[in-house]
C-alpha cells in the first residue's frame, strides 16, 4: 500500500536500489520518522559491521634477531650494528617475539660460535606454517662449535722435546683435538696405519697386557677390538690391572656379544689402546692428563704451535628439539647455511641402547637431535668432524627435511631415525631374545603372531649419495674425501626402532640415490671407505664390507 509520505526518488544506501528503501519525508509524522531512522541506522550498522568483518586481521610485524661474535648479550639485538652474542639469548629473544605473534628470523652473521651448553629448544620455540622460525647463517655461514679454543703457551717435554705441553683450564674435558682444522690422533698402541685391515692397526691382547706394565695409569686407556667372528668393532673401558692383565669392561656397543664371551665378545688377536701417555711417540698423536689439566701433543713436521689454531671437542649435542610429546610436538623451526662441528665422542661416555634384533646398539645423542618434532628442516648445512652422530631422530618426527648438506669425517651415523620400543609389541632387544607371543587368537579364530622387527608407519625418505675431494693440508693424517648427502624424510610416525640409512663418514666411489622405507635401505650405496671405530677417520679402500663406528 502506498504511502503519501514516502517519497521513493530518494536514496539512503548506495548500491541499495532505491524500490527497496524507504526516505521519511520532512513531513512525516514523529513517530514514522523515529522508526524509519531506526530501520535506516540499522542498516547502515549492518553494512559496517560486515565491511569490518570482511578486513584481513593486521599481521605482527615480521622480527629479525641478530647475533654475532662481537656482539653483547646487553644489546637488543634488533640490528646488526647492535647485535647480541650468544644464541642463549637470541633464543629468549625469539621466545619474546613470538609471544607477539610475529614471524621470526635468527640471522647469525658469520663466525665461529663456541657453545658453553647445549642449545635446547622445546615447544616454547615453535613457529608456525607460515611463519616458521628461521635460524640462518649469513653471507658464507655460522658455525656452530661445540668445543673451544686451546690459547695457552706450547713448552717442549724433557723427556721428549719434540713432544709439546701446555696447561689446560682445569675441569676440561675432551677427546677430539684439531690442529688448523686437522684432526689429531689420541695416543695409541700400534701407531696409526692406513694400510692396516682393521681399526687402522692392531695387536694382541697378550702384547697388551704386556706393555700395560710400562704404564702409568692404565685406566687412562680405551681398548678397542674386533668382534669375535671379526665382522664388526667392540670396545671397552681399562677398571685396571690385576695379575698383570688388563681388567676390560665392555661398553654395550656391539649388539651381538652372545656370540661368544658376552663379557668380552673380542677376538683376542686384533685389538688396540688409545689414550695411553706411554704410547704417546708418533706425529699428530695426543694425551690430555686431566688430573694434572695438561695437554701433551707431538705435532707433525712444520707446525708450529704457537701460531696454529688449537680447538677441541667437548659438547655431546650441539642443538636438541625435544617436544613435549608426539601428540603435542615441537615443529616449524628450520636451520639454514650453518655448520655444526666438534663434538666429543659418545663412545666412551654416554650409554648405549640396542637396535630391535640389529648388530649393533647405538647412543641417543647427535649433534642435532630430534624427538617429538614436526617440520624441522636443515638446508644447505654441514656436519663436520663430529665425534657421534650427525642427525639423530628419535621417536616421532613427522616432515623433517635435511636437504643440499653436507655431513664428513664424523665419528659414528651421519643421518639415523630410531624409534620407541615401547611402540612395539612384544620387543626384541637383539637376536638371542625371544618374544613371547601373548596375543594369539581364541578358539575359532585365526591367530595372529606378532613379529618382533622393527618398523615405522608412514615413513620413507630419499637419499642422494655422492663423494668429491678436496685439497688438505699437507700436515693432515686425514683424508680429503667427503661425503655429500640430500634427504627428504617425510615422517607420519617413527617409533620403532629402525635401522641407520646413512653410517659414519664412509663414502661411496660413485652417486648412488637410494630410498628407503621403514628405515631400510631398498637400494644402498655400497661402500668401500667408513669411518675408523670411534675416531672419524677413514679406513683404508678394501673388498671387505666396511667395519662401521658406534659412537
Amino acid at each position: 500500500m502506498f504511502h503519501p509520505n514516502l517519497d521513493s526518488r530518494h536514496t539512503l544506501n548506495k548500491g541499495v536500489p532505491v524500490s527497496d528503501q524507504v526516505t521519511p519525508t520532512s513531513g512525516a509524522a514523529p513517530w514514522a520518522r523515529h522508526f524509519l531512522r531506526a530501520i535506516a541506522g540499522a542498516g547502515i550498522a549492518a553494512i559496517a559491521l560486515s565491511t569490518l568483518a570482511a578486513l584481513p586481521a593486521q599481521a605482527a610485524e615480521a622480527v629479525t634477531v641478530f647475533v654475532a661474535t662481537n656482539g653483547s648479550d646487553a644489546n637488543a639485538g634488533t640490528s646488526g650494528e647492535a647485535p647480541v652474542k650468544t644464541m642463549t639469548k637470541a633464543q629468549e629473544l625469539v621466545r619474546d617475539a613470538l609471544a607477539g605473534g610475529a614471524p621470526v628470523t635468527v640471522q647469525l652473521a658469520e663466525g665461529e660460535y663456541y657453545l658453553d651448553s647445549t642449545l635446547a629448544l622445546t615447544n616454547a620455540d615453535s613457529g608456525t606454517e607460515a611463519a616458521p622460525v628461521r635460524w640462518v647463517g649469513a653471507g658464507n655461514g655460522a658455525t656452530i662449535n661445540g668445543g673451544r679454543k686451546l690459547t695457552g703457551t706450547w713448552t717442549p717435554t724433557e723427556a721428549d722435546p719434540s713432544v709439546m705441553v701446555t696447561d689446560v683450564p682445569a675441569g676440561v674435558d675432551f677427546d677430539e683435538l684439531f690442529v688448523d682444522d686437522a684432526r689429531q690422533v689420541m695416543a695409541r698402541y700400534p701407531n696409526w696405519n692406513d694400510s692396516a685391515s682393521r681399526l687402522e692397526g692392531t695387536t694382541s691382547m697378550a702384547t697388551l697386557n704386556s706393555r700395560s706394565a710400562g704404564w702409568s695409569k692404565p685406566t687412562t686407556g680405551y681398548v678397542r677390538a674386533m668382534h669375535c667372528h671379526d665382522w664388526g668393532s667392540v670396545s671397552f673401558t681399562i677398571a685396571g690391572r690385576v695379575s698383570d692383565a688388563l681388567q676390560l669392561t665392555f661398553v654395550g656397543d656391539n649388539n651381538r656379544p652372545q656370540d661368544c664371551n658376552a663379557a668380552l665378545p673380542m677376538n683376542s688377536n686384533a685389538v688396540m689402546v688409545e689414550n695411553i701417555r706411554e704410547e704417546l711417540d708418533a706425529a699428530n698423536e695426543w694425551f690430555l692428563d686431566r688430573d694434572a689439566n695438561k695437554l701433551y701433543l707431538k705435532p707433525a713436521p712444520g707446525v708450529d704451535l704457537s701460531t696454529a689454531t688449537i680447538e677441541v671437542g667437548e659438547l655431546d649435542q650441539l642443538v636438541t628439539l625435544t617436544g613435549t610429546s608426539s601428540a603435542d610436538p615441537i615443529h616449524d623451526i628450520a636451520f639454514e647455511n650453518l655448520s655444526f662441528e666438534r663434538t666429543h665422542r659418545t663412545l666412551f661416555n654416554s650409554p648405549f641402547v640396542s637396535l630391535s634384533r640389529g648388530d649393533w646398539s647405538v647412543v641417543a645423542k647427535g649433534a642435532a637431535y630430534l624427538k617429538n618434532s614436526r617440520d624441522v628442516t636443515f638446508t644447505d648445512s654441514t656436519f663436520t668432524d663430529l665425534g657421534g652422530n650427525g642427525v639423530y631422530l628419535e621417536g616421532y618426527n613427522s616432515g623433517t627435511e635435511i636437504t643440499g648438506s653436507r655431513f664428513e669425517n664424523n665419528g659414528a651415523t651421519d643421518v639415523h631415525v630410531v624409534g620407541s620400543p615401547a611402540a612395539v609389541r612384544n620387543y626384541a632387544g637383539n637376536y638371542f631374545t625371544t618374544p613371547p607371543i601373548d596375543d594369539l587368537g581364541s578358539a575359532g579364530r585365526r591367530p595372529r603372531i606378532t613379529r618382533a622387527t622393527s618398523s615405522s608407519r608412514a615413513m620413507s625418505c630419499a637419499t642422494t649419495v655422492a663423494t668429491r675431494s678436496r685439497p688438505r693440508p699437507s700436515t693432515s693424517p686425514w683424508p680429503s674425501t667427503s661425503l655429500f648427502v640430500g634427504t627428504r624424510c617425510r615422517t607420519a610416525l617413527a617409533r620403532a626402532s629402525t635401522s641407520p640409512t646413512t653410517r659414519g663418514a664412509g663414502t661411496s666411489s660413485r652417486t648412488t640415490t637410494s630410498s628407503t622405507a621403514c628405515g631400510r635401505p631398498a637400494t644402498t650405496a655400497r661402500s668401500t671407505r667408513g669411518a675408523a671405530a670411534g675416531s672419524g677417520r677413514p679406513v683404508p679402500r678394501t673388498t671387505r664390507s666396511p667395519v662401521w663406528p658406534r659412537a
